[in-house]
């Protein structure tokens, strides 16, 4: 716990809209976009309107995990602090 604890205060420093913007939308979002879109028979992309659908669904949904990801790990990270200060 105490590693993720260092871990999270160091990507902390990055800031909630970048964290969301390179946790979020970058990794999962244009990553899962362009691999759903991936044809896996030809290991090609169908048409570039298939791409763009999947880059933008994945784009938003990504946001939005990135955002619940920064909201839980701030809630953990303030929690094991609550914790360590009453020691």
């Amino acid at each position: 716990m105490i590693d993720n604890k260092k871990r999270w205060a160091k990507m902390r420093k990055m800031g909630k809209r970048k964290f969301v913007l390179v946790y979020g939308v970058l990794f999962w979002g244009l990553l899962g976009g362009l691999i759903y879109s991936l044809d896996w028979k030809t290991f090609t992309f169908d048409s570039v309107g298939d791409v763009v659908r999947g880059v933008i669904i994945f784009t938003i949904c990504g946001a939005l995990f990135g955002l619940l990801l920064w909201l839980q790990a701030e809630s953990r990270y303030g929690e094991e602090r609550d914790e360590g200060e009453g020691r």
